[in-house]
């Protein structure tokens, strides 16, 4: 496994004395540890014992003070080939040009390549990016970064070096830190660990020493952004319930994390009771005091969001679960939706009738209301739910029409439900008598016309 570091290299300051742009020296402080260097990644490399660097710079960056500053005696880069005057003096006819944002990245990266090999195994890489002025730049720059991935190995810890450069260049990193985190697990096991930033502005009130600050907290609130951007757009929890697992906060067990991902998955209606807890904690978690000053913003949205989705119907499994068929219905996840709400349908049934499941889908399927609309409602609409979830569970595809009227169908029974059977004790009994009547007619059927 290495330690990777990707650092940025700017322009330096410009010495009137000396009439030249150059790097100071600063002192650069980690822990109790304080390292004297023009180059903030010569310190990261006393500190941290980084086996492998990437320099991140553009075709104004000084490229020659670092090529001059690594024969110097002074750096921890130890050069493999000998000091070149000309190259040198080429690298700084280059950085001395009027105009830098119009130079060729490809070719000058070309020229970089000598500077590189001088460094040897301890440079990974040097990226050479453009200057940002126009959108297709800004892609560019992206690309540029994304593809520093290749030259990654399997297990690497990868650490990000945020202090100089363009302002806009930490943009660019804290985009490749994200990228890296989507994409590392499935091209290769690397881990991004640290994005250190030197507090060069710090160290006027600090005694001259400029304090590394680890910014890896942006790391978790990146993950924590995604974790939102999921939840919001798919419904799922997995990511989110992961960085509950990873950062556990008080009082959140991890049954009630488990429950947390029940949201996202298909959830059969025996499911329900782990998920009703949660939801009934999720006003505690938001209002709780201690637990309530452990949220990000992100864990404050989605609790906050599910409790107000779902606590007006936490008490009653039906309109919970059809509420939830309707959660999946928005997040594009229609065979859930349909499987949902007639699971949640024939398991109230059951409680009407007590009897088997099996006796219950027969009876629906043939089953006459007539005497009472809203029991004709109710069968009605079970069946034609269940036609969607049939051709669903044999990857029929739905058209947006389909789409709308299966949503619609799980509305409109939701209204049934609410106003006719849940307070309607006259209703209840009526599904059942029906349920029933057409459950034994069902049998004697099966009994005169055995199956072969």
């Amino acid at each position: 496994m290495r330690k990777v570091l990707l650092t940025s290299i700017g322009t330096g300051k410009y010495d009137e004395g000396e009439h030249r742009y150059k790097y100071n020296k600063a002192k650069y402080s980690q822990s109790e540890d304080i390292f004297e260097t023009p180059y903030i990644f010569d310190a990261l490399v006393k500190f941290n014992h980084m086996d492998a660097i990437v320099f991140i710079g553009t075709t104004g960056s000084n490229w020659a003070a670092l090529y001059q500053y690594v024969f110097s005696g002074e750096s921890t880069i130890q050069p493999v080939l000998e000091y070149d005057e000309n190259y040198f003096s080429d690298l700084h006819e280059w950085f001395m040009k009027d105009e830098h944002a119009g130079i060729d990245t490809i070719l000058f990266r070309d020229t970089l390549q000598k500077l590189k090999d001088t460094l040897g195994d301890k440079c990974l890489e040097i990226v050479v990016l453009k200057y940002g002025l126009t959108e297709q730049e800004i892609v560019d720059n992206f690309a540029a970064l994304a593809a520093i991935s290749d030259k990654f190995q399997d297990k690497d810890s990868i650490s990000f070096d945020i202090t100089h450069s363009f302002r806009s260049l930490a943009m660019y990193e804290m985009l490749a830190v994200n990228y890296f985190m989507t994409t590392a697990n499935h091209k290769k096991n690397i881990h991004v660990d640290h994005v250190y930033y030197g507090m060069l502005e710090y160290s006027r009130e600090n005694k001259g020493i400029a304090p590394i600050t680890d910014q890896t907290k942006l790391i978790d609130l990146i993950e924590w952004t995604n974790a939102g951007m999921e939840y919001v757009r798919f419904g799922t929890t997995y990511l989110f319930c992961d960085l509950l697992e990873k950062n556990r906060i008080g009082g959140l067990t991890s049954s009630e994390i488990n429950a947390l991902k029940l949201l996202g998955d298909r959830l059969v209606v025996d499911d329900l009771n782990s998920l009703k807890q949660f939801i009934i904690k999720c006003e505690d978690m938001i209002e709780g005091g201690e637990i309530s000053r452990e949220l990000n913003p992100v864990m404050r949205f989605v609790f906050d969001d599910i409790y107000r989705r779902f606590a007006d119907v936490v008490d009653d499994d039906m309109l919970l679960s059809v509420e939830l068929a309707k959660w999946h219905m928005e997040k594009h996840r229609h065979l859930n939706a349909a499987v949902l709400t007639i699971e949640a349908m024939l398991k109230y049934c059951r409680g009407l009738t007590n009897m088997k499941m099996e006796s219950i889908r027969n009876a629906l399927k043939v089953c006459k209301a007539s005497g009472n609309s809203y029991v004709g409602s109710f069968v009605k609409y079970y069946n034609k739910v269940r036609v969607f979830r049939n051709n669903l569970c044999h990857a029929t595809p739905l058209s947006d029409t389909e789409v709308e009227r299966l949503s619609e169908y799980i509305k409109v029974f939701s209204s049934i439900y609410k106003k006719q059977f849940m307070n309607i004790k006259e209703n209840r009994e009526y599904l059942q008598k029906v349920l029933t009547e057409s459950a034994e007619e069902s049998n004697k059927c099966m009994y005169k016309y055995p199956r072969h």
